[in-house]
């Protein structure tokens, strides 16, 4: 009996979760979407920055750790999504991306959805 009273509680906390996300036009969808453009993205720029500093390092060889960046990046596009789904409409959004800017900068300045892992140390954290 327990566990099907938990399950339900369960449930419906992921339903209300669900229907409030695309109150602002967001589904599971667009904000798996976002997740991996925002990733992918992220990645790409900290491995550009990681190169170039080990040049700059004299340390040509050095092998970027893409898979603890890919980790810390992904739990921070996930934390600013989940921020954005709350506030953001989606629609705005695409027509506007820098209205994403206010909650990125609010994370890198140590915030809420601060980066941590290894793109939380490259910020200073």
């Amino acid at each position: 009996m327990n566990k099907i009273i938990i399950s339900v509680f369960l449930m419906s906390l992921f339903l209300i979760e669900s229907s409030y996300a695309n109150s602002f036009g967001w589904d599971n969808k667009i904000y798996d979407g976002y997740i991996k453009g925002c990733t992918a993205g992220m990645l790409d720029n900290e491995k550009k920055d990681f190169i170039a500093i080990e040049i700059d390092n004299g340390n040509p060889n050095a092998i970027f750790p893409e898979d603890e960046f890919k980790l810390s990046i992904t739990e921070f596009c996930s934390c600013v999504a989940k921020r954005a789904s709350e506030s953001i409409e989606f629609k705005k959004l695409q027509k506007d991306p820098d209205l994403i800017k206010p909650i990125m900068s609010e994370a890198v300045a140590g915030g809420r959805c601060k980066p941590t892992g290894a793109l939380g140390k490259s910020y200073g954290f």
